[in-house]
């Protein structure tokens, strides 16, 4: 780091400038970023010397003595490195995202196995008005005032690094568990999809993916229901091997009737 604020213009890579730089881990190779912060200020004046008297007309006697002195090495103070979320905070501030890694990278990993989809491979052809689960980061919360109950709901995005989707939770959902609702927490949802205006998962059930008990809004048990569904003759196969593997995917308690 010496060697390099010998050689710049200390104009323009200034404190700011280095201070970022030692942040997002530009000068990782030569210290820790905390040893770097904190001798820095002592490296920028030892090297705006030497620039001094490089740059002087002036020849000294003791020139040779002098470049020895000044000669690129860091005096680094020994100090205990930032926590690992301090190191990862500094890059997404700096960069608006997380260069080494995500902070809760080993929750998205668990989320993963926990999913019936990615965001990604939503479809509104496959799966409109499906129930699937989905995971990822809270992003973006807004909690609002519903005018028809007076009680708090709140839409959020959820991002699982394929794609996000807009989440809608309604107040009982809301109100079971506030403790989950916060943005860059990781969280498992299960809801219908819903493509009319855009993409958005109305939430039903909603879990912390380091617990194992969803949660959900207190509701009377329905009584199973009889469903007759009319299907056209020219309906095309495809559109019928979709269809079977839907019903076979979502099996419930409810009769389903199909009308050829």
């Amino acid at each position: 780091m010496t060697d390099f604020c010998q050689r710049v213009d200390n104009q323009k890579a200034n404190k700011k400038v280095l201070e970022s730089l030692i942040q997002v881990g530009c000068f990782d190779a030569f210290a820790k970023r905390s040893q770097l912060m904190l001798s820095m200020e002592k490296i920028r004046q030892n090297a705006a010397e030497t620039q001094k008297v490089k740059n002087s007309p002036q020849v000294s006697l003791f020139s040779a003595e002098e470049n020895k002195k000044n000669e690129a090495v860091d005096k680094l103070t020994e100090t205990e490195e930032f926590s690992k979320l301090d190191l990862l905070n500094f890059e997404k501030q700096l960069l608006g995202f997380y260069l080494t890694e995500h902070p809760l990278a080993q929750s998205m990993d668990k989320i993963k196995q926990l999913t019936s989809h990615q965001i990604a491979e939503l479809d509104p052809q496959v799966q409109g008005n499906q129930t699937v689960t989905l995971g990822g980061i809270i992003k973006g919360l807004k909690i609002i005032i519903t005018k028809k109950s007076n009680q708090e709901m709140a839409f959020a995005h959820l991002d699982d690094n394929t794609g996000t989707v807009e989440l809608v939770i309604f107040p009982k959902l809301y109100a079971a568990a506030k403790m989950l609702w916060a943005n860059d927490q990781p969280i498992l949802v299960t809801g219908k999809l819903d493509f009319k205006d855009r993409l958005s998962l109305i939430v039903n059930s909603a879990v912390n993916p380091t617990s194992k008990l969803p949660v959900r809004p207190t509701a009377p048990k329905l009584k199973p229901q009889h469903i007759t569904l009319t299907i056209k003759q020219s309906t095309p196969k495809e559109v019928l091997v979709q269809l079977n593997q839907l019903f076979q995917a979502n099996q419930g308690e409810d009769t389903l009737t199909l009308n050829l």
